[in-house]
């Protein structure tokens, strides 16, 4: 590893390549609260984009990479970049190539991606032409621009070129699931229509500028309409808009210094010590291009000029400050330690969320924003892929969502509340619809505006079918992601105390969620509700009182009766509280009580969702610090271990969290090492997981480390203020971490051998709730 003993960034006229000394880098142990310990260095260009390291500031994202002996290259991508099938597109790929060339073949170089102040620095020193680079790219955490800074030390010409990824119509392969929810199940999943990918434009800009964007235009076919239409919901329509149509995104490339030498080039007017690029993109539904350019324009000039002021850089450093001080978890280990492997993939996976976790989208499960042209098993896959499309699944969907309450980035949940809350006036349409009734749920696997993908659905639903009896069996009743939402939003709203997040978002969610469960299924002649007919997530199907569904009504009721100020609507919870069966359950052959995923009469799949073991994790009714803890250790333990290839290390498998929540450390332990070490292996950064069950990289599996590695640490429940500290961590890790608990609480302190030291709990009056399990 190489380093220079200058400052990255000192004014480097009139030095030569003699007067920087190469020394080994220092490796940082600040084990308090930065992430420096867990920087990516590579001291090597990488061969292709599947070298990249991702950056990005929560909306506006980029995969950076420096080819071998060749230019820097950056994919630029956008949350909101979706296109007129309802995919998620990249913006485009920029390349810069520099003359005399600091990246030839044989050059010392490293690339760093630093994490504490959200910048990728490469430096790199050519031999044979002694031009040395000092590189710094960012994109602003508080403006829509990436930049790209470098200085040389010697006179160095520029070229910064455009290379789009769209300049054709194609038409789009049967066999491409990234189109997933345009095919039809009837007809071996081909599409349902012939389907085109529509090319990008270049516009034609007269200024020192390239400009290019895609627009989604009325066509022969609208994803929107389809689904309305197909599932019976047209009426809607008038309610709203295609949120597709007109959509716009794209970007404007600019330089200090840099002209337009032809419609795809800038390129430098004179040779340059001092490098400055920028790059601003933009999503807008804009009634037409002209629209769309003119605010395209006026963000270039709020952003600022080619060259980032002082203060913005400034504050840029000071939001991922703040960002890593917010809380952290700091594992003592040696590099390649397995302990270190741990902690340095809870740091990337956190780096990763949030580059893409602030956008107007929420975090896509399968790549987020740093999708590539992704080698798999030897076979490139375009960098728009990812396998299962670009349709929102919650079983995946809130994987990511989880930690964020632990790690208190409140801010970073509110794209995937604010999808569900618009998404709520459909789903009450849909409900009055279907049942005539009031009330509300979200499928399973859902288009942002809240319809089933139609290729779930069914694209021709047969004359006098009920519409709520779906063509994929895997998802047909399949409907807990309300109650699991609501969970969710009762906990965002236990740690923030945010009234006006209460009255307006999560209690008129609640209402709907509970008032269709009240209303769609009948009474048994006990007075009990039987939940007939019902899928168990995706293991048992067509299955009667699933424990999701139980286990989560159980869980959410009690909490909504004691915040709805509505007295008619409290009793209704209350009576429906008491309407709810038991949970269903067995005794094992050593004579202890478990549960099952539902009612036994229909045979399970036996896959790695595990619902019963939802009454530990997401609805904490049984586990650590809860009543009868033995009873969820045995659902964990028999609860199926494989199936279909399915493994417990990989994706969206929970196993990890289940034992954290029942205290079971070995396990755990075991769990988290192997899931860290099961990064992408075709992919250079070791936070691209993947792409298991999903793609790359895989946010199910990051999503699932980090919530299991918090629970490890500190694990709370809404029937009391305790706080229960290392009930799942190993003696034998030293570590220093900082947990946001509920009632707007933060937990600080270290393990050495095996004892708790330095907690510092506030508010101080939160201290005497703390039950250390680790004495």
């Amino acid at each position: 590893m190489l380093t220079f003993s200058r400052t990255h960034h000192e004014h480097l006229k009139g030095l030569t390549i003699r007067d920087f000394t190469l020394t080994p880098a220092a490796h940082s142990r600040d084990t308090v609260s930065t992430p420096d310990s867990y920087n990516v260095v590579w001291n090597t260009p990488s061969v292709d984009e599947n070298g990249s390291m991702p950056i990005g500031n929560g909306d506006i994202g980029a995969n950076v990479w420096v080819e071998d002996g060749g230019d820097l290259l950056f994919y630029v991508s956008k949350t909101d970049a979706l296109s007129e099938n309802m995919r998620f597109l990249k913006l485009g790929r920029v390349r810069v190539t520099l003359n005399p060339n600091p990246f030839e073949k044989g050059c010392s170089f490293k690339q760093e991606l630093d994490l504490t102040n959200g910048v990728i620095n490469i430096t790199s020193v050519s031999k044979s032409n002694q031009n040395l680079l000092n590189l710094k790219f960012w994109i602003d955490a508080n403006n829509p621009v990436i930049r790209v800074e470098a200085d040389t030390s010697k006179d160095t010409k520029v070229s910064v070129q455009l290379e789009m990824l769209r300049n054709k119509r194609t038409q789009a392969s049967d066999g491409d699931i990234s189109f997933g929810g345009l095919k039809d199940r009837d007809k071996r999943r081909r599409f349902s229509y012939p389907v085109f990918v529509e090319p990008d434009t270049l516009h034609p800009s007269k200024d020192n500028t390239l400009v290019w964007y895609h627009r989604n235009k009325k066509g022969s076919h609208s994803v929107w309409e389809d689904s309305l239409k197909v599932q019976g919901l047209e009426e809607f329509m008038k309610k709203s808009k295609d949120p597709l149509l007109n959509l716009t995104f794209g970007a404007q490339v600019q330089g200090t210094g840099l002209l337009k030498s032809s419609a795809m080039e800038l390129k430098s007017q004179q040779p340059t010590k001092h490098i400055n690029i920028s790059v601003h993109p933009l999503t807008d539904q804009s009634d037409t291009a002209k629209i769309w350019l003119g605010k395209l324009k006026k963000q270039v000039k709020n952003s600022g000029t080619h060259t980032a002021k002082k203060a913005q850089w400034l504050a840029h450093k000071k939001w991922w400050h703040d960002f890593w001080q917010r809380s952290w978890i700091n594992i003592t280990a040696k590099p390649g330690e397995d302990a270190y492997v741990v902690a340095r993939g809870y740091a990337l996976q956190n780096w990763v969320t949030a580059c893409g976790g602030r956008g107007s989208m929420p975090i896509k499960f399968n790549g987020s924003i740093f999708t590539v042209n992704t080698k798999e098993r030897g076979r490139l896959h375009g960098p728009d892929y990812r396998a299962w499309g670009s349709a929102y699944w919650w079983q995946n969907t809130r994987l990511p969502y989880w930690p964020m309450l632990a790690s208190g980035h409140y801010e970073m949940l509110q794209p995937l509340f604010k999808m569900y809350s618009d998404a709520l006036p459909l789903a009450k349409h849909r409900i009055k619809k279907y049942y005539n009734f009031e009330g509300a749920y979200f499928p399973e696997t859902m288009f942002p505006w809240g319809t089933y993908r139609n290729e779930d659905y069914g694209w021709n639903p047969k004359k006098g079918r009920h519409p709520d009896r779906i063509r994929g069996h895997h998802t047909q009743y399949y409907w807990q992601s309300g109650i699991e939402l609501t969970a969710m939003m009762l906990e965002y709203y236990d740690h923030t105390g945010d009234r006006n997040f209460l009255n307006k978002k999560l209690l008129p969610m609640a209402k709907e969620i509970v008032a269709f469960y009240d209303q769609r299924y009948k009474r048994n002649a006990a007075g009990k509700l039987v939940i007939y007919p019902a899928n168990a997530l995706e293991d048992v199907f067509h299955c009667t009182n699933p424990t999701p569904e139980i286990a989560g009504l159980k869980y959410v009721l009690p909490q909504l009766i004691k915040l709805c100020e509505d007295k008619n609507l409290r009793e209704k919870y209350k009576k429906l509280l008491t309407e709810l069966p038991d949970i269903e359950s067995a005794v094992s052959e050593s004579g202890q009580k478990y549960l099952l995923p539902a009612r036994k009469d229909v045979k399970r799949r036996g896959n790695c969702e595990k619902p019963e073991c939802y009454a530990i994790f997401p609805y904490r009714l049984y586990g650590v610090g809860l009543p009868d803890l033995a009873l969820a250790k045995e659902t964990f333990k028999l609860s199926p271990r494989e199936m279909e290839g399915q493994d417990r290390s990989n994706g969206w498998a929970q196993d990890p969290i289940f034992a954290a929540c029942v205290g079971n450390v070995d396990e755990v332990k075991k769990l988290m090492i192997q899931r860290m070490k099961r990064y992408h292996k075709e992919s250079r950064f070791p936070g691209f997981w993947g792409p298991n069950f999903n793609w790359v990289p895989d946010q199910d599996h990051g999503g699932v480390n980090c919530t299991a590695l918090q629970k490890m640490l500190l694990q709370t429940e809404p029937y009391s203020n305790k706080i229960h500290l290392l009930a799942a961590w190993p003696k034998d890790w030293d570590c220093s971490f900082k947990l946001h608990a509920p009632y707007k609480t933060t937990v600080q302190g270290e393990v050495k051998n095996g004892k708790l030291i330095n907690l510092i709990v506030s508010p101080a009056s939160r201290k005497k709730d703390v039950i250390n399990y680790l004495k």
